[in-house]
Order: structure tokens, then sequence, then C-alpha cells
């Protein structure tokens, strides 16, 4: 995947997205499969994805963060972004998605924008 004319260690700032936000766009993504339909769709990916961890992902009870994982869901809904990893000062690994254009990103804010409007407003008032 190419990064724009941005080397991997420093991607454009305005294509990166934190972990937190690329997780929670997986489990909302997660949440919406009818009842039985996540097992299936797990089970139809090429490789196909471990169910269980599907299923402690959507209900947020990761012991630790699982980068790879949410990279991988972002992919299967056609979110491409590629994962970057970072050490702070306190020796602590943080995790960043890059996308690969502003278009991209911008679906992907939409989509989490929509989520959130409809949450915070049901009723669509």
């Amino acid at each position: 995947m190419q990064l724009s004319s941005f080397h991997r260690a420093f991607p454009s700032p305005h294509l990166l997205v934190p972990y937190s936000e690329g997780l929670r766009f997986v489990q909302i993504a997660l949440r919406s499969f009818p009842h039985g339909g996540l097992k299936e769709w797990a089970a139809t990916r090429k490789p196909a994805i471990n169910y269980s961890m599907l299923v402690t992902l959507k209900n947020n009870k990761l012991r630790k963060p699982a980068p790879l994982l949410v990279q991988r869901i972002l992919k299967e809904f056609d979110f491409p972004a590629e994962l970057i990893g970072t050490d702070s000062a306190d020796n602590e690994r943080h995790y960043k998605f890059v996308f690969p254009n502003q278009e991209l990103l911008d679906l992907f804010n939409a989509q989490l924008a929509q989520h959130d409007n409809s949450t915070n407003n049901p009723e669509g008032a």
C-alpha cells in the first residue's frame, strides 16, 4: 500500500486515526450483525476469523490491545488502513491507523458520525 509521499515512520498526520477510534468503529460494526450472523460472517472470511475473539472484541473484554485484529476487520469492511506503532516516553506502545487517502478517511468518519447521531438522537428529531 502506498502512503502517498510520506515515509512509513512519518505518515501524513491528516490521514491518522487512533487505535481507539478504529476499535470503536469495529465494535459498532460487529454489534450490527443480527443474532447468529457474526458467527457465519467470521467463518466465511478467507482465512476465517476466530469467532470467540470477535465476540471478545465486540464486547470490549480484551485484556490487551489487538491492533492487528482491528486492522484486519477494518479491511474486511473496505477500509484498508495500515497499522503503525509508536513508543511513548513511558515505554508504552501506541497504535494508529493510516488511511490510504482522504476520501476513505472521510467515509470512515462519516459512518462513525452517523452512528453517533443515531445513538444520541434515536428519533431523528
